[in-house]
């Protein structure tokens, strides 16, 4: 059975990751879409905002794993099986 401070501290710094990919994530998009002044962007632009917005969908769907995780620890106990395994 994992320590429970080994837990908590696995758990927040998973959060911490997925929060800060998130915000990188969510700037990169609000970059490109802020670099088009028409708000009609050429056909290269619209492949990287589209691409761009995967990433931050990817990155959101990991930082609520994480949130989810924490809560569920945090609350019930429940430890991850990739950390049962550790």
């Amino acid at each position: 059975m994992p320590n429970r401070f080994n837990v908590e501290r696995a758990l927040a710094d998973d959060v911490e990751k997925a929060r800060l990919n998130y915000e990188q994530a969510r700037s990169l998009l609000n970059g490109l879409v802020a670099d088009i002044p028409s708000h009609l962007p050429h056909p290269d632009g619209s492949l990287q905002i589209k691409n761009a917005g995967r990433e931050l969908e990817s990155a959101r769907d990991a930082y609520t794993k994480a949130l989810r995780e924490f809560s569920a620890f945090t609350v019930n106990g429940e430890i991850p099986e990739r950390l049962k395994k550790a």
